[in-house]
Order: structure tokens, then sequence, then C-alpha cells
């Protein structure tokens, strides 16, 4: 249903493609994903209308699937931080998701969320819609799938703003934080990434390139694109040359 290339073209000049797990395909835990059979989810507008139909959802006159026994639209509203340093450009994400949603027949809405504290941790647990956020695929980013993350009154703790709950998904996850064997490690955490995908959890749109580039200037040589475990472009700066 949504043309996550075209966000993608859009958002970042086309420098990244559909992402169809959190973690992207330099990641050392990715081929391990990919051999445990990762499901993908292209772009297909007829098999998303068909999907729809075989739920009770037909395209009415104004464009939108509205209940093929009548009423009014399917409506959505996807919550966004539309505050802080990052607030402007994840509006700007959120806004371009919301179009190509409508675009396709679903009554999208953006909804903003701020102000910090309880209040806005209610807001983003309680939202029954979609919630928009960039993800980092370091190992610990993956605690908001656990169901211990789901937020309750009266404090709302926790990421697990879509109230996923999957025991499985727990136990692979927390095994992987105490497995001291790489390969091992990387395999439960695969593992506990397939359940994503395959529970369809969450709609992964493009992997952020801003992640793993490096600018620098004409005449040094030695930068080279850093590990997406380990965010630090000049590890290796003691081997860096310039003219």
């Amino acid at each position: 249903m949504i043309d996550r290339q075209a966000l993608a073209d859009e958002l970042v000049a086309g420098l990244a493609g559909p992402a169809d797990t959190p973690i992207s395909p330099s990641n050392p835990v990715y081929p391990v994903l990919k051999q445990l059979g990762l499901p993908s989810y292209p772009y297909d507008p007829a098999q998303a209308q068909r999907l729809m139909a075989d739920a009770g959802w037909t395209k009415g006159a104004d464009g939108m699937f509205h209940p093929t026994a009548g009423g009014p639209p399917l409506s959505m509203s996807v919550a966004v931080r539309g505050t802080g340093s990052f607030g402007a450009n994840n509006l700007r994400e959120v806004q371009g998701v919301v179009s190509l949603y409508r675009s396709a027949g679903i009554d999208a809405t953006v909804t903003s969320t701020g102000g910090g504290g309880v209040l806005q941790r209610e807001a983003e647990s309680t939202n029954r819609g979609m919630f928009g956020l960039p993800l980092r695929e370091s190992h610990s980013s993956f605690l908001i799938y656990r169901s211990d993350q789901i937020g309750t009154a009266p404090q709302w703790n926790g990421g697990n703003f879509a109230g996923y709950s999957n025991p499985e998904y727990d136990r692979l996850y927390n095994a992987s934080l105490l497995a001291f064997d790489l390969g091992e490690r990387n395999k439960l955490l695969a593992g506990a990434l397939k359940l994503l995908a395959e529970d369809a959890v969450a709609v992964n749109m493009f992997y952020d390139m801003g992640q793993q580039t490096v600018v620098f200037r004409k005449g040094i040589r030695g930068p080279i694109p850093s590990s997406p475990l380990q965010n630090a472009a000049a590890w290796n700066i003691h081997t860096w040359e310039m003219d």
C-alpha cells in the first residue's frame, strides 16, 4: 500500500531503499536474519486492495476505503514527536507517510505529541493509530518491543507504544542480551527480529543512511564507513593522512 522507495526518494534523495527490518544490510545480524527467512512486503497496490476487500473494506467514489456494508471512511491517526531538536524532521517524514496513506485510500492524519512528562507518555501509549519515530539499529534499541515496556498508568513508562506482547520475542531478546558468543547472540537477535517482521509489528520505511555517512574534505585519506553497531566515524583517525 505504501511506496517506500518513493518516500525514500523524496526524503533522502534516493540514498536509501525500503527496509523490511530495522537493521541495515551492513549489520552482521542481517545475513543471519536473511538465512532464517526474513519476510518481505513489496509494494503491491493490487494485493493491498484485495486484502482490504477481504477485511470488508472497499473504495468509495471519494477514493477512500469504506466498510463494504456502508459507513464512514477508514481513518487513522499517525502520532509523532513534533517538538525538540528533531521535531521538524520527524514531522516532515510523518507528513510524507500520511500523504501516501491518504493516496492509498486511508483517511490518515498527523497528531503531534510533545511537552515531555507523564502527559506526553500517556498520549503516546494510548494512541491507537500508528506512531512514527526513527529507530537506531543498536542492540538496545529493540528493548522497546519487549512486553515489560508497555506503558501503564499512572506513569506510562516504557517505549512499547504499540502494546506488542509476544513471549517468544521476550525470550529470544533477553537471551541475546546474555549471550557472550557473538554467533549465538546474532542468531538469537535475528530470531527476535524475524518475529517482529512476521507479526508485522512495525512498518519499516527506509534505512537512515545518516548513521553510516562520513563527510570529509578533499585531501584527506583514511575515513571509511563505520559499523552500524558503533556510530563513531573517527574511530580510526590515528591512521588518516592529510595533504
